[in-house]
């Protein structure tokens, strides 16, 4: 093969342009209207799959800036002759690019095509241009690559470049997640032929959906109660009319009452089939209503039951999750991190606290009487706030008369944080008491408990016995903090308090003597 140039005359030859670092090739200092070209007939077909180029080799003159192409584009011919040939442009003509800024620095394209060529030149349409008005145009070791990125004299067998496409347009993933399929690439002729094709297993892996604005609330929230829960929330992509949606819940929500539970309230036909894994509730649509796919974008909203919140006050174990699944079981939409806000404390049935005598600054045992409708566990404890003037006398003992084993001990005038809206008298509070249970079993639920907690002086004026708040708990992670289970707030009893009796009164006069004034 040789080399030719729109400017061939010495010193300026247009094999200089080849000549790796040791030599240039330097255009005339005008630029015609079509512009200057330097390249090179292999006398046979090749393929040429990129290339690349630099500019000056020294820039001590000052010219790299202004005699670096900046417009320019490689072309292919099968023109026997350069004479008379028709040019096809390979790439995206450069127009308008920054000058050169370093001697080392090289320019270069890879070219999507197929082709092959027997000429290749590189057509430089602009330069910067020096202040004098002249127009050069300066190509150093001008390289055309192989498939291989090997010379392409050296590999004339190799005929097939790398081609990358980019198709531009607006393309809609499948509405489900997971890999995405295997796809095939044809070439074709134009009347529909098929040149070549491959295919390849899937490349990437779609991601569900965002379900938007989900909610999972639970009603009522104290503590044990049976609940409902009610779902809502905004598809991204259609559910089919067999799909599904699924719910998982954190640690500590009962869920063995729904398995074969029921959907109290439902839009779009989500009353089918409940089934419980674990901590997810999957709930199907009702084939005999659900016909049709839940559009993109609809707010779906269903109400199952029952399930039994966690047994101790505070917040839930964790967030709870949302998708929408296939019938096979591939997510669709997903959710994470709904938050379901804390449990509250129940209410202790029937509670009382009664004290052993009537008598105003009377001494004995407290009577703590409740019935627990969620069980208080080895090392649960029970607390108790009086208002009013009562002193604990230490030692402090309890006991469980009904419905509790175990032993108690007992902390007067105990510091701790219960949770949740009581107490409602701590403020009046003068004695607090905290049992922590020792050894036993748990109570059984909705089970009366008795406990007697002794001694304690009651208030030594006759009124009102007071308040009481009532509580059974569990101790918390953080120190004094306590997680109330059940609550109750009364009167202590029995009210009023009567005062004492005076004993031992004697009244006598001051003077014995018969009509003496004074006592």
């Amino acid at each position: 093969g040789f080399a030719n140039a729109s400017y061939p005359l010495p010193p300026s030859q247009p094999s200089k342009a080849f000549s790796d670092d040791r030599d240039e090739w330097m255009s005339g200092p005008d630029m015609p209207g079509g512009g200057h070209w330097v390249g090179y007939d292999f006398q046979r077909p090749v393929s040429v799959c990129s290339y690349s180029f630099a500019s000056r080799r020294s820039d001590v003159l000052g010219y790299l800036s202004t005699d670096g192409p900046s417009g320019y584009v490689l072309q292919g011919s099968m023109h026997p002759t350069w004479e008379g040939a028709e040019w096809e442009d390979l790439h995206p003509r450069v127009s308008a690019g920054a000058p050169f800024a370093a001697t080392g620095e090289r320019r270069g394209h890879g070219l999507n095509h197929n082709f092959v060529f027997r000429r290749y030149r590189l057509l430089v349409t602009e330069v910067p241009g020096r202040a004098s008005g002249s127009r050069y145009a300066v190509v150093r070791d001008l390289r055309l690559h192989s498939p291989t990125g090997a010379d392409p004299h050296t590999r004339p067998s190799e005929t097939r470049c790398e081609v990358r496409l980019q198709v531009e347009g607006l393309f809609e993933n499948r509405a489900w997640s997971g890999p995405s399929g295997s796809y095939r690439i044809r070439t074709t002729l134009s009347g529909g032929g098929v040149v070549d094709e491959a295919s390849a297993p899937s490349s990437v892996d779609l991601l569900p959906g965002p379900l938007t604005g989900a909610s999972v609330s639970l009603w009522p929230r104290t503590a044990g109660a049976r609940a409902a829960a009610a779902v809502s929330v905004v598809t991204y992509n259609p559910l089919p009319a067999d799909g599904e949606v699924s719910v998982t819940f954190p640690e500590g929500v009962d869920l063995s009452l729904l398995e074969g539970g029921q959907v109290l309230t439902s839009n779009y036909g989500m009353r089918g089939r409940v089934k419980v894994v674990g901590r997810e509730v999957r709930v199907s649509r009702d084939n005999a209503t659900a016909n049709l796919p839940v559009p993109a974008g609809a707010t779906l909203t269903f109400e199952l039951a029952p399930v039994a919140n966690p047994p101790v006050s505070g917040p839930f174990a964790g967030p709870a999750s949302v998708a929408t699944k296939l019938r096979e079981g591939t997510v669709v939409d997903s959710a994470g991190g709904v938050p379901l806000g804390e449990v509250l404390p129940g209410a202790l049935p029937s509670a009382s606290i009664s004290l052993s005598s009537t008598v105003a600054g009377s001494v004995g045992p407290l009577l703590l009487n409740f019935t627990a409708t969620n069980p208080v566990p080895v090392g649960g404890v029970v607390t108790v706030l009086l208002s009013g003037e009562y002193e604990a006398l230490l030692p402090m003992h309890a006991a469980g008369l009904r419905g509790i084993d175990g032993g108690f001990a007992v902390d007067a005038n105990a510091s701790f944080t219960p949770t949740g809206p009581f107490p409602s008298n701590r403020t009046n509070s003068t004695l607090s008491l905290l049992l922590r249970r020792v050894g036993g079993a748990a109570s059984p639920p909705g089970h009366r408990i008795v406990i007697s907690v002794g001694s304690v002086m009651s208030p030594p004026r006759a009124a009102a016995a007071g308040t009481f708040e009532l509580c059974t708990a569990v101790p918390g992670a953080a120190g004094g903090e306590l997680l109330n289970i059940e609550c109750a707030a009364g009167d202590v009893l029995p009210s009023p308090l009567v005062p004492a009796s005076l004993t031992d009164v004697e009244v006598a006069p001051s003077s014995p003597p018969t009509g003496s004034e004074g006592l």
